[in-house]
């Protein structure tokens, strides 16, 4: 699934989920738009990456997590600060997790610390910039 822009999505410490609004493969049909829902029981693996634009030195933390139905994981945590010219990509990825049907799973990122002015980049469908893939492990 690949991210779709957000504007101003985040900067003052307010939790962005992140959308995706295009689907590269969806093999049971359970995403959205934001979130994957489990169709069948079973371990999933998921990775993604998330671009961030308009960082500013205020800004001192960027928490990217995976939330689930049953727990939300820290992928990355790191002051985001080191991003030259206030954009930076963080790729992830989560061992396997177990899903029973119906749980979801979502990506939220958190930046703190200056304004609400970072963005989500989106990229295009040849070169996605934020994108979240996942697949089971059955």
């Amino acid at each position: 699934f690949t991210g779709s822009a957000q504007s101003n999505a985040t900067g003052d410490g307010t939790p962005a989920t992140v959308s995706f609004d295009q689907t590269i493969r969806d093999t049971d049909a359970g995403f959205n738009g934001s979130t994957f829902t489990a169709g069948i029981a079973g371990k999933a693996i998921f990775s993604g990456n998330v671009a961030l634009s308009g960082i500013l030195s205020g800004h001192t933390r960027c928490l990217i997590e995976l939330v689930t139905t049953n727990m939300v994981l820290k992928v990355a945590d790191f002051n985001p600060n080191d991003a030259p010219s206030g954009e930076l990509d963080k790729s992830w990825s989560v061992a396997a997790i177990e899903m029973a049907v119906g749980q979801a799973a979502s990506v939220r990122v958190t930046v703190s610390g200056g304004a609400k002015v970072v963005d989500i980049l989106a990229g295009s469908s040849a070169a996605p910039r934020t994108f979240f893939a996942g697949r089971y492990i059955l």
